[in-house]
């Protein structure tokens, strides 16, 4: 009989909580007035958006479904999750209910693989987009975490932009030559969680470097971790780099040959041993240098 009693008294604070009779919000130990849904309403109605009339084609309304999830839909549409919980006057992104209506700004998205020895920074400067424009539009919350082979979205402003860096430099007939021979102690690619933007080869001390293409000496002297340092100049935005060596055997502003030595080999900045460090630019972005080699 008391069980039945407390049952009915429970039942009636409930039913007054969701007529909004009580003045308090707390109905239950842990439970909140504003947490009850009754049949038929949703958590967070969608609230008028104040935007540009023009814009309002751009819109398109989503029903939600069962199952659906705010991020789930997100992607579907190409869009930030973050922004469509703003866009509607969610508070809580993990309260949407079947039949609740959102409104889904039409972003136009291109996407785009990303491609070993990609960084974030790099793709956002070859479409001419910001790093966090990239983060925001693809819940990217570290921006030197990707991964070769996912796909991330372009912004609208980008979408059919041609990347700069593919504008600016062709190098489908330019073919490289080795700089030297000798086995690579490491490649192109993620190295110790950072990115290494080269290729390392393992000669001895003093082996000569060769130029890999025709180029001007654009720099020659001491830079940085990289040691004593050639860079050449070429045609279509390409350089090529050479670093860690011990004597420098070009000056800049000198023009150089294919296969004419310009240094030697060392071990001169931060360096594990004697090795060349190659690298490869095209428009400043580091490519795979085995990409234009035979």
């Amino acid at each position: 009989m008391l069980k039945m009693v407390w049952r009915i008294f429970a039942g009636v604070l409930l039913a007054a909580a969701i007529t909004n009779v009580l003045p308090f919000d707390t109905v239950w130990p842990g439970v909140s007035r504003s947490s009850i849904l009754p049949f038929g309403r949703v958590a967070d109605p969608v609230l008028p958006l104040i935007r540009d009339p023009t814009l309002e084609s751009e819109i398109t309304l989503h029903t939600v479904g069962t199952g659906d999830t705010l991020a789930a839909i997100a992607a579907r549409y190409g869009v930030d999750a973050h922004q469509l919980a703003v866009e509607n006057g969610l508070r809580n992104p993990d309260r949407i209910y079947p039949g609740q209506v959102l409104q889904v700004p039409a972003f136009k998205a291109r996407f785009y693989t990303i491609r070993l020895g990609d960084t974030l920074s790099v793709i956002a400067r070859a479409f001419s987009v910001g790093v966090e424009d990239l983060c925001r539009l693809n819940s990217i919350s570290n921006p030197d975490r990707i991964w070769a082979g996912e796909q991330i979205r372009i912004p609208q402003e980008a979408a059919s932009a041609v990347p700069a860096y593919a504008a600016r430099a062709s190098t489908a007939h330019i073919r490289l030559a080795w700089p030297l021979q000798g086995p690579i102690s490491s490649g192109f690619g993620r190295r110790w969680g950072q990115m290494h933007e080269g290729l390392d080869i393992a000669v001895p001390y003093g082996t000569d470097v060769f130029a890999s293409l025709g180029g001007k000496v654009s720099f020659a002297g001491r830079k940085g971790s990289y040691g004593n340092m050639v860079i050449l100049d070429h045609e279509s935005d390409l350089q090529t780099c050479y670093a860690h060596l011990s004597r420098l055997l070009v000056d800049p502003g000198m023009e150089v040959v294919a296969g004419e030595v310009i240094a030697r080999s060392g071990t001169s900045g931060k360096s594990t041993g004697p090795h060349l460090h190659f690298e490869v630019r095209i428009a400043d972005n580091p490519v795979d240098p085995r990409r234009l080699l035979p």
